[in-house]
């Protein structure tokens, strides 16, 4: 075409419309994205795992937004504004070895050795917090004694013990007659008070009323032996302290029990006691336990 020609058409018109667009080959996918493959995929995601990636599961999700930093059963402990849990109780469920030393702070772990709860600072410094606190047992027993003299058995001794604690209180009103109250060990060949010689009566002894110990029996430093009970006592009782014993359970035959001895003229007599007992272990695999 000449120039002439060209002049004389104009100028190019616009552009015609796109024609269709080609058919997909195949669409494929990056894990937790899945696809079928192909010009019609399924596209899909993989539920998160342990260790790989994926979408939180309805359940997951709804536990997650119910973390709370109150001690709350069976849900997520959330760290408060201030960076504290608030009541919460912390357990260690399975002994260890000894942990190495901390950078910073205490590492809490229960000893393999003794089964003691303890914790080491950042200079290898080992506080005994079972010696601190202690283990408490309780147990609830039924006074029904018919017109006699006659004792309940609430804790069961095994090893040697430091007991901390022991006291009773009362859940069910007792019996009108209802006296000689104490405190004393046992196993099968020997009996020793616990308790002072003078009992104590607890006649109709109302709901609430707690039957202690502030001064053990004797004045004197005893041989700890396999059926025996040491104390060491202060030169005067005080009744806001109690003062501790240690108990070693006799190591063959009847078990060593820490029981409630009282004498009723009732046919029979009625209520019902709630002990409770503070101990610390001092052998290996030393416990109190509720019978």
């Amino acid at each position: 075409m000449s120039w002439l020609d060209a002049f004389l058409q104009g100028a190019p018109g616009p552009a015609g419309p796109t024609g269709p667009a080609g058919p997909v080959g195949s669409v494929g996918a990056s894990l937790p994205i899945t696809s079928t493959g192909g010009t019609a995929p399924v596209i899909g995601i993989n539920a998160a795992t342990d260790s790989l990636p994926g979408s939180m599961s309805a359940a997951d999700k709804t536990k997650l937004d119910a973390a709370t930093s109150s001690s709350t059963a069976s849900t997520l402990a959330l760290r408060g504004a201030d960076g504290s849990l608030s009541g919460q109780l912390l357990k260690a469920t399975t002994p260890v070895s000894t942990p190495s030393a901390t950078a910073t702070g205490w590492t809490v772990y229960v000893d393999t050795a003794d089964g003691q709860l303890k914790a080491i600072n950042a200079a290898g410094q080992i506080s005994n917090l079972t010696g601190a606190m202690g283990f408490t047992v309780t147990n609830s027993k039924t006074l029904n004694a018919n017109n006699t003299t006659a004792t309940v058995a609430p804790f069961q001794v095994t090893g040697a013990v430091l007991v901390k604690r022991l006291f009773a209180v009362v859940t069910t009103q007792l019996g009108p007659n209802h006296t000689g109250d104490k405190f004393f060990w046992s196993d099968s060949a020997t009996v020793g008070d616990i308790s002072p010689a003078t009992s104590t009566a607890m006649n109709m002894a109302p709901v609430g009323s707690m039957l202690s110990v502030s001064a053990l029996s004797g004045s004197i430093e005893t041989l700890a032996e396999p059926n025996g009970v040491e104390a060491v006592l202060a030169a005067t009782a005080n009744d806001e302290v109690f003062q501790q014993f240690k108990l070693v359970a006799k190591s063959s035959g009847a078990g060593t029990y820490i029981e409630h001895q009282y004498t009723t003229t009732d046919t029979p007599t009625s209520g019902v006691m709630f002990y409770v007992c503070v101990y610390e272990p001092l052998s290996t695999g030393a416990t109190i336990t509720a019978v």
